[in-house]
This record gives structure tokens, C-alpha cells and sequence, in this order.
């Protein structure tokens, strides 16, 4: 009995050790280091054309364990605009145990302008014409292209029952959460059966502030009520634009034939930017 007690106790201290050296072998070879991503700067700045290969410039990451993990990195997710044009970017990483890294830097991308509207026709209409609001407005995104079915607009409809003018607000957001706001003045003119036309090759431009404006560049056509052609240089015009500064203005464009009869069209004209500074 002595004898088997012994080998017993001989072989649960065996056991012991066998376990303590595993356990501590275990704790030597345990990674407890996580890695770490690193950027040369807290933003960086790109064409909305540039790929991830760009974005991933100045990162660099490194683990502890594994070393340097700079090719392992990769672009988690980039966020909505926090301001028109510019994204927060998450980066990730893994080191060989699937520790994980995470940090988060701004990019802005200098070529992004928000969503413009455009106008296929003057803010002037006649009396009696019809206005369909999804035809004579669209909306163009330099990311989203034509998004045109976002536009939301503050009435549905125009009524060209009698002259006057009304307001009409139209808004349109892109897929990174960058909203447009217009205000536009229609105008219901007279009777369109017997006014000049006035055909521009625009009916809005979108202008930075500073940039030089020539009114008269966008007539294309003056015409009779019959199509008669009527000089260009007869048409008078109104500009009121501030290129300097920023806003929405309206250049009136109008011209008078030898019967009395008053045409009238107009420009819509956004100034966007910082206003200019000498």
C-alpha cells in the first residue's frame, strides 16, 4: 500500500510539473500585443478619381509581434460627407493572433463640387403654356451623375392661369448626404403667340466667385413670333450678377419687335465660393 501511495504522489507531482511547464510555455509564447496604424498626416487630399492605391498613402502599421503590417492594411469604410467634400476614412488591420487595428483620418477631394441643378428652360413662361416641374428642372452630381429623381420640390405645380410671378424652392441630395437649395422666381409673362423668342444656350450657369461672366456669350437665337431671325446685338439686357460674391442672381434678357411686341427670357446665375478678395 505504501508502496502504491508513493507512486501515486510520485506521478500527481510528475503531472504537476508536466502541466506548470506547458501553462508557462503557453504564457512565453501568448501574443499580448495588438497592432497599431500610423498616418503621416490626419488628412490627405485627392481626385474623386483616385483609387485606394491613393487613399492608402502615408499609412503604415506595425505590430509588436509581427512587425512591420503596412501591406496588410486596407480601407475599412469611408464615411458620408461630414462637410461637402470631405469623408472620414476607417483603416483596418490584422496581425497573425487577429488582433485588430483600427484609425480613422479625413480626405477631401478637391475636384468635388455639390449637386447642381439644371434648367431646360427659362424661369419666364406665358400664359396657358404648361410647366411639368420633372421636365423643366434636372440635377447633375459629379459622384452620382444624373440624379434628377431626388429632386424634391416645395409645390407641385406651376399655374400660368394669369401673369405674376411665384416662388418655387427645389432641393436634391447626393449619395454622400450633400444637399442643394434653390430658389427660383417664375414669372408668367403675356400672350407667347406674338412675342419675340429669345433662346439661350443656358438657363443656369454655376459660376466661382471672382470668375468673369459675359451675359451676352449665352444668346443663341433672337427670332420673330413667325421664326423670323432678329439680330443678336438688339437684345437688351439686364445683369444685376455680383460675380464676386456669392449668391443666386438673374440676368433678364429682352428685346422688342417693330410691331411692339416685348420678348423676355432669363438667366439664372449662381456665384459659389468665398467672395473674392483684392
Amino acid at each position: 500500500m505504501r508502496i502504491l501511495r508513493n507512486t501515486m504522489i510520485l506521478l500527481f507531482v510528475a503531472c504537476a510539473l508536466l502541466c506548470g511547464f506547458s501553462v508557462a510555455k503557453e504564457l512565453r509564447e501568448k501574443d499580448s500585443t495588438y497592432p497599431e496604424i500610423r498616418f503621416e498626416s490626419d488628412s490627405i487630399e485627392m481626385a474623386l478619381g483616385d483609387g485606394e492605391e491613393k487613399l492608402l498613402e502615408g499609412v503604415t502599421a506595425y505590430d509588436g509581434k509581427d512587425g512591420d503590417l503596412t501591406s496588410q492594411v486596407f480601407v475599412e469604410s469611408i464615411s458620408n460627407f461630414v462637410s461637402p467634400g470631405v469623408s472620414n476614412v476607417t483603416y483596418v488591420v490584422y496581425d497573425s493572433n487577429q488582433h485588430i487595428a483600427r484609425n480613422t483620418r479625413t480626405v477631401k477631394y478637391l475636384d468635388y463640387t455639390s449637386p447642381r441643378f439644371v434648367l431646360n428652360h427659362s424661369t419666364v413662361f406665358y400664359v396657358g403654356e404648361k410647366i411639368t416641374l420633372t421636365d423643366f428642372i434636372k440635377a447633375e452630381d459629379v459622384i452620382d451623375g444624373d440624379i434628377s429623381g431626388n429632386i424634391r420640390f416645395s409645390t407641385s405645380s406651376i399655374s400660368t392661369a394669369a401673369e405674376g410671378l411665384q416662388s418655387l424652392t427645389v432641393r436634391v441630395s447626393n449619395s454622400k448626404g450633400d444637399e442643394s437649395e434653390l430658389v427660383l422666381n417664375i414669372r408668367v409673362a403675356g400672350d407667347g403667340r406674338t412675342t419675340p423668342v429669345i433662346t439661350l444656350s443656358d438657363y443656369i450657369v454655376y459660376l466661382q466667385a471672382g470668375e468673369s461672366f459675359s451675359p451676352r456669350s449665352y444668346i443663341e437665337s433672337v427670332a420673330q413670333a413667325d421664326g423670323t431671325s432678329m439680330f443678336v446685338s438688339d437684345v437688351s439686357i439686364e445683369n444685376n450678377v455680383f460675380n464676386e460674391t456669392p449668391g443666386v442672381y438673374t440676368v433678364v434678357y429682352s428685346i422688342t419687335d417693330e410691331n411692339g411686341n416685348r420678348g423676355v427670357t432669363e438667366l439664372v446665375v449662381v456665384v459659389e465660393g468665398e467672395e473674392a478678395t483684392e
